[in-house]
């Protein structure tokens, strides 16, 4: 009885759409039909029909073309009607074989097989307060969380027939693999002579939840979550009635309520106002059996239970079809939910050394966490790029998922020679933030990332086919020994990586300036003592105000005026907060500034509102944090900008130009330098710039960012034109859809982050019309996890996927930036 013969014209209008993704149409009688031949041979050749079962399909291409299937000993065979005598067609009972069938047994004719009627049932909703969902929800769909026991209670008012029960599943994408399936049971108390009977048993397959009712974000419609079962004995109830349903899984499930107050309130259908209208939830699992209606708690019911009374009608074949037909969805264009990247690169294959794959996931394509989404069908969701020869390729990437239309794309892969790379000398200097400086410390205690695995491929490259020389320009200095692929190099890189920082902190601020997150240190100012040190409130120039002073606000539009202002435009406002960070964060309690000696008492006082403004340009010009800060640039840019590449060079060079020889201190080298071999700066050749993560402390919108990312790059170009750029923005490591792995086992699953996503969009968009600058598709290619031990190094290796993702944006080890590091070693030999 669980399993109805019955089909509803509600379910004809559902099940049909889940069915699609299968390529089966819908189902009834021992008749399947089919979308189209592929499908149709793929149903067969997996899973052949019991002997002697006649199937029909049609051609959704040719309506009127119909075709026989029937399995004999396991075996399939297809008959055309072409393949019928008129002797046969004219028949009215079941054919004998014919010479010219192609098979053998019985078919049933045309007439009889398109004239068979099934049975489908008209549904009277008993308890349906919310015909258009729109008041359904679903419970904390965004949280780890569910339920593994769901137990309601409702109280009848007036006598109906109920056959049927609809209850509502959801459950999470994200959440474990499960075998369990979900109970239902439901008891009836009659309030004439008190019997109580189980009307209702019945285990839904794990399999059938985990097709059609898991979902990875939460459906709108909440009608596709709902599973009508027949009771095993139908009732009818009435008035003073109970019935008690409990739903149980040691999995965990979602509840889906009722957020109005037609059942809560005292006069509703099934609210007797004595608290047998209720409900709990629990997060433990219990097998109970349940054949009497337990006692009911206190608090209101919003449980989402419909209850049905089915009457049986009938159907014939070819309305089924019609309705097959009509239910067919237009499919949307995949282009909607999809990124290509502008450019993947590579180095040619060389037998004489180390050889690396770049390799596109599915995360580096689709913008949404798609189960069914697919690269080139293939099952682990990957695109490899690799070739011996050198130039441009134009690789295919055939793009599908359930209720898109499949569509080809391509991709450009630029490919290089690897004697690109010998005989220059390459000066490359990397700006960005923690995924740039690293989360680990090397062995001189600072931090390392990707730089220093751009030193140990030119120094394996160097050492396999020679003369191929490189120097990482930046005043962070990262030193270590690191060992893979068979070599061990001791590595030496710099950078100008700084964790937490924004782009609009490079451009415009001596520090870490933020609106929100994060505590204030002596390296980082945040909310209101930000707000101040910037002098937003009063806006004042040369001791005019710009206006009566303005507090701080903690919004987006405060902070989108914060990144766009500039340290020392305007004179800070001296606050008590201000004053507590210069003091009491950053233990100042005098400083000279500009022939000024100023002291600060000991505890807040207007006294030292000058010394507070004198210290914001104090910080400005000699104790600066930020390497590009130039206050005198801040005044010649009417307060857009402070970076200048020229004044960073005259301050903090301590190489030649041939980025070899070391320069002299006070003579050749920059103004700020005290020892010549603390870090490396140079004129360089190629910059990138691979950051916009951390403005989200200020804004919401990526988006909004990459102006400044163009900005820095003009700033550079401002000082050398020559001087090749790459511009990246970030992806958190990790997968979106940890299913997609689970011939790896892995586990750890990542969202789809939206501010990132907008950051990448806009530059690419960006990039494509502005060619003085290229782009890094970091995005696309950035894998969970970015190294591997074959021959031809695999840059996604699927045997040390595990939570390699750490916190969901930083790589767990140094060699989870492998990535990034062999596309950037590859746009520099496209450039040469």
């Amino acid at each position: 009885m669980a399993n109805s013969p019955y089909i509803t014209p509600a379910q004809v209008d559902e099940k049909v759409q889940a069915a699609l993704s299968k390529g089966i149409s819908a189902s009834a009688k021992g008749f399947k039909l089919f979308t189209n031949p592929a499908a149709k041979d793929a149903f067969f050749n997996g899973t052949p029909p019991a002997e002697d079962t006649p199937f029909i399909y049609t051609d959704a291409g040719e309506s009127k073309a119909e075709f026989y299937q029937r399995a004999s000993d396991n075996t399939t065979q297809v008959l055309k009607e072409a393949g019928l005598t008129a002797a046969d067609i004219s028949q009215s009972e079941p054919i004998e074989n014919s010479s010219e069938l192609a098979t053998s047994g019985q078919l049933y004719d045309v007439k009889k097989a398109t004239d068979q009627k099934f049975k489908q049932v008209d549904v009277t909703t008993q308890v349906e307060p919310d015909a258009d969902n729109s008041k359904y929800k679903i419970f904390s769909f965004g949280s780890s969380g569910g339920y593994s026991r769901i137990n309601s209670w409702y109280f009848g008012k007036s006598g109906k027939p109920i056959k049927s029960i609809g209850i509502f599943i959801c459950r999470a994408t994200r959440l474990a693999a499960s075998t369990a399936g979900l109970r239902v049971q439901l008891v009836i108390k009659k309030a004439s002579g008190g019997s109580e009977s189980r009307v209702l048993d019945y285990t839904i397959p794990q399999t059938e939840i985990d097709e059609n009712y898991t979902f990875d974000t939460e459906p709108s419609d909440k009608s596709v979550c709902e599973r009508i079962i027949d009771l095993d004995t139908p009732i009818t109830l009435e008035d003073g009635d109970q019935l008690f349903c409990n739903q149980s899984s040691p999995d965990r499930y979602l509840p889906i309520y009722y957020e109005g107050d037609n059942l809560a309130n005292e006069s509703g259908e099934w609210n007797n106002g004595a608290g047998n209208y209720s409900r709990q939830w629990y997060g433990s699992y219990v097998n109970a059996n349940y054949t009497t209606v337990p006692s009911a708690p206190s608090e209101p019911n919003p449980n989402v239970l419909h209850f049905y009374d089915a009457q049986e009608s009938e159907i014939i074949l070819s309305d089924l079809n019609k309705k097959v037909e009509e239910s067919l969805p237009d499919l949307e264009d995949i282009s909607s939910i999809v990124t290509i990247p502008t450019v993947v690169r590579g180095l040619n294959y060389d037998d004489r050394t180390l050889n690396f794959t770049a390799r596109i996931p599915v995360e580096g394509i689709f913008t949404q966490a798609l189960k069914s989404a697919r690269v080139n069908g293939s099952a682990s969701a990957v695109i490899d790029f690799q070739t011996n020869t050198d130039g441009t390729t134009n690789v295919s990437l055939t793009l599908s998922a359930d209720n898109y239309k499949t569509e080809t794309f391509t991709i450009p892969f630029r490919h290089s020679p690897l004697s690109s790379l010998q005989n220059v000398m390459i000066k490359l200097t990397s700006i960005g933030d923690s995924l740039t400086q690293g989360q680990v410390n090397g062995s001189n205690g600072n931090k390392i990332a990707y730089s220093v695995i751009i030193d140990f491929l030119v120094q394996a490259l160097n050492a396999d086919i020679g003369n191929v020389a490189l120097v990482n320009v930046g005043t962070m200095l990262g030193i270590d020994t690191l060992t893979q692929f068979d070599r061990t190099y001791t590595v030496r890189a710099c950078n100008e990586g700084r964790g937490g920082w924004a782009i609009s902190d490079y451009l415009r601020k001596f520090t870490n300036t933020r609106r929100q997150n994060g505590s204030n240190t002596p390296y980082r100012i945040v909310g209101k003592a930000a707000w101040d040190s910037l002098g937003l409130g009063t806006m004042t120039r040369n001791g005019t105000p710009g206006r009566t002073y303005v507090g701080f606000s903690n919004t987006t539009a405060t902070g989108d005026l914060m990144r766009l202002a500039c340290h020392g435009y305007y004179e800070a406002d001296p606050t008590e907060e201000l004053w507590d960070w210069i003091v009491n964060v950053n233990g100042v309690t005098s400083f000279t500034y500009d022939s000024v000696t100023y002291t600060f008492g000991g505890t807040y006082s207007s006294a030292d509102d000058e010394a507070q403004k004198a210290y914001i340009l104090y910080r400005c010009t000699t104790d600066v944090d930020n390497p590009f800060f130039d206050l005198d640039t801040v005044e010649s840019s009417g307060g857009s900008y402070a970076f200048n590449y020229t004044e960073y060079l005259n301050k903090y060079k301590t190489l030649a130009s041939d980025g070899v020889t070391r320069l002299v201190v006070g003579s050749t080298a920059g103004t700020l330098v005290t020892d010549v071999n603390e870090y490396d700066v140079c004129e360089p050749t190629h910059a990138s710039i691979i950051m916009t993560e951390n403005d989200v402390n200020n804004i919401s919108d990526g988006s909004l960012v990459i102006p400044d990312v163009i900005l820095m790059g003009e700033r550079i170009h401002a000082h050398n034109s020559s001087i090749k750029i790459l511009m990246g923005t970030n992806r958190g490591y990790g997968v979106f859809n940890s299913g997609l792995y689970s011939q790896q086992g892995y586990i750890k699953e990542t969202t789809v982050n939206s501010y990132r996503l907008a950051a990448y969009q806009a530059l690419k968009a960006e990039l494509e019309i502005n060619t003085d600058f290229d782009e890094l598709p970091l995005y696309a290619i950035q894998s969970p996890k970015g190294t591997a031990g074959a021959k031809s190094y695999d840059t996604f290796d699927l045997d040390k996927l595990d939570r390699w993702n750490g916190d969901g944006l930083h790589a767990g080890d140094i060699w989870g930036y492998f990535d990034r590091a062999y596309q950037i070693l590859a746009w520099i030999a496209s450039t040469l």
